[in-house]
């Protein structure tokens, strides 16, 4: 029972103009909001007039549909990755998760031309909808460069802890113009970089090592970071990067 065998099966009871929704929509078109701990429910919106109950497994919703906002995902009728995001970003009541699924939605959007800011044009067409007033705060945070859930996750940290914000995805030259390598995070005037080490980091290892001895090489700092730290240890970051920082003549 993988989630689109999941999602197929619960396809085949959606009237015609409804679609599948939410993280298992996001799931469908590359972003894997999926909880890792249970299997989601299924759920499926349809438009107004239209009726379809509830099963185990399945949650339906009403709401309006406009034109473009159903699209085929691996044979499926989901919603659109910006639908999916101006949805869940309204309903998520954590902030920083929010942001998250902003992030991980606009990173695979970004080919279909779906720009974190376009949620506020989006919004636009749709006053008056619920949570709809919190999206620019949602959006001055987002950053599709962010790679996973955890780098969101870290970023927002250091920047809601006061910190300046740090550049996503950060490519780092020798002075003959060599790439060196790509950071998590970076604060290129102050050469400190920071990493976040997710699942199955001991298979890059050797890599990294040999990566980081380049980055120490042309004079930059280096903090790792893994999930313990964000969750257990968040002052600890913050400390750490703000002293490196002021260290470095941060005002």
């Amino acid at each position: 029972m993988t989630p689109w065998v999941r999602a197929a099966a619960a396809s085949l009871l959606i009237p015609r103009g409804g679609a599948i929704a939410g993280r298992m929509a996001a799931w469908l078109h590359g972003a894997d909001l999926l909880s890792a701990a249970k299997e989601d429910a299924v759920e499926v919106v349809v438009p107004p007039g239209m009726s379809m109950r509830p099963r185990r497994g399945i949650d339906v919703r009403t709401a309006r549909l406009d034109e473009g906002d159903v699209v085929i995902v691996r044979r499926l009728p989901a919603l659109r990755p910006i639908r999916i995001a101006f949805d869940l970003a309204r309903w998520e009541p954590d902030l920083v998760e929010a942001v998250v699924l902003v992030d991980a939605l606009a990173r695979i959007g970004v080919r279909r031309h779906f720009t974190p800011a376009a949620l506020l044009d989006y919004a636009a067409g749709r006053p008056g909808a619920r949570g709809v007033s919190r999206l620019p705060e949602i959006v001055d945070l987002s950053d599709p460069l962010a790679e996973s859930p955890m780098e969101t996750r870290l970023r927002l940290l250091l920047v809601r802890s006061g910190l300046p914000r740090p550049v996503s995805q950060y490519e780092i030259y020798n002075d003959h113009d060599l790439l060196m390598g790509r950071v998590d995070l970076a604060y290129p005037q102050m050469k400190l970089a920071i990493e976040y080490d997710g699942e199955g980091h001991e298979r890059r290892w050797l890599d990294d090592v040999g990566r980081q001895n380049q980055i120490f090489g042309e004079g930059w700092m280096l903090r790792r970071y893994t999930k313990q730290h964000v969750y257990r240890a968040p002052d600890l970051i913050v400390r750490e990067i703000g002293a490196l920082l002021k260290r470095a003549g941060l005002p």
